[in-house]
């Protein structure tokens, strides 16, 4: 491990060009980065001696209300850490929504040998639960201002829930019915507490070894906003609305179907139909979810019941898992080809995003379709999407 003052001497410019104090030792990374007045880079001065201390003249130089920021930070349950943004490595913007920008890095620890992968929000403003999960803060240069944005720094999920949903013609029912519980737990959890997620969609649900976790759960100032289709139709945001997103998740487990954000979504293409090859019992959950009556939706909790006791039906977990997998890959084909009929700037991301995880069979029976989709539309005069266009490079094999 690099020795912590050896290090900042070497790399002054990530600290701010602190003088070295001389008479006291620093003992540990996670103390010297400790965002907290008495901890933060002892045995360290900042050069600007109108600053008591580095803590001081950290908030000040980089943020545009250091004060708000330091009350926030002192009212946390648990440390925060300083990560200097010249950290971070191939930064890639995800797509994100109205709580800020949000992008995935590595992330260049020096006491690590290894990279790991990091999540940064940037935020204009702070507050407690933006916190959740957050390990650390940082400061994101910003394109338009002189300040810097507040960079919430945590650690980067395998994937989202969303990222998962088109593999699952390769899953067995026991792994989508368990996956479906643990969606659900989730949900059951947060309301437990008296709260409601105001954006309930698979990419707002995170997965980390077997963890998952919500994030954006926060309440919004505005009084509604999400993404179709999962509003509920009584068009507000509570624990009915909550469980009507949750039984559109559910189908999504068993479809495969994904709803994209770049392209329109077609009622007919997109349709919520039930599948022959799924066991009716789970069908009745998640149809029982889609009531428009809010008062008939069943509990998160009378779902995850509903779920523990058919993943005890072991004899019908095996039934019709071959027939299954291709009644997803052929709805999936039927998306392709709405697809290859939008402009290319928009369907690419959207059969990027289908083709996640995508096995060998798959990705090459939705070639095919693309191949034949394009060249009947190329030969009526009517193509659109440029075949070699279509980013295999973000397909890997999982067979």
């Amino acid at each position: 491990m690099i020795d912590v003052s050896d290090y900042i001497r070497t790399h002054p410019s990530e600290f701010l060009n602190p003088i070295h104090k001389g008479h006291y030792s620093t003992i540990c990374w996670s103390d010297v980065l400790r965002l907290d007045r008495s901890m933060f880079m002892k045995g360290w001065r900042p050069r600007d001696e109108q600053y008591a201390t580095l803590y001081d003249e950290l908030l000040h130089h980089y943020f545009n209300d250091p004060l708000k920021l330091q009350k926030v930070l002192e009212q946390c349950d648990q440390p925060l850490l300083w990560f200097p943004y010249t950290w971070f490595r191939s930064i890639k913007a995800l797509p994100s929504g109205i709580r800020g920008q949000v992008y995935l890095a590595h992330c260049r620890l020096p006491w690590k040998c290894c990279k790991i992968n990091m999540a940064i929000r940037a935020v204009n403003d702070i507050t407690q639960q933006c916190l959740k999960h957050a390990v650390g803060i940082t400061a994101i240069p910003s394109k338009y201002k002189k300040d810097y944005l507040i960079g919430l720094v945590s650690i980067a999920a395998d994937a989202s829930l969303e990222q998962l949903i088109p593999q699952v013609d390769q899953w067995s029912f026991h792994k989508i019915y368990r996956t479906a519980f643990m969606t659900a737990s989730v949900v059951r959890d947060l309301h437990k507490i008296d709260k409601v997620h105001p954006n309930l969609q698979p990419k707002n649900i995170l997965i980390k070894g077997t963890q998952f976790s919500l994030v954006d759960t926060q309440p919004l100032d505005k009084t509604f906003y999400g993404r179709y289709p999962y509003f509920a139709p009584e068009m507000r945001v509570d624990q009915a609305s909550n469980v009507y997103a949750l039984g559109i998740i559910l189908w999504q487990l068993v479809s495969g179907v994904i709803f994209p954000t770049s392209v329109a979504v077609c009622p007919e293409v997109y349709k919520m139909e039930p599948l022959k090859t799924v066991d009716a019992s789970y069908q009745a959950i998640f149809t029982q979810c889609l009531a428009k009556d809010p008062r008939l939706r069943p509990t998160a909790q009378q779902v995850c019941d509903s779920l523990i006791a058919l993943l005890l039906q072991h004899t019908s977990i095996s039934r019709h898992l071959w027939e299954h997998g291709e009644e997803v890959r052929q709805r999936q084909a039927r998306i392709v080809k709405y697809l290859l009929h939008c402009h290319q700037n928009v369907a690419v991301p959207a059969m990027n995003d289908l083709m996640q995880g995508a096995s060998l069979k798959k990705r090459m029976m939705l070639r095919i379709t693309a191949s034949v989709g394009s060249y009947y539309d190329q030969k009526s005069n009517c193509g659109i999407l440029d075949l070699p266009e279509i980013g295999m490079e973000n397909v890997y094999l999982c067979t």
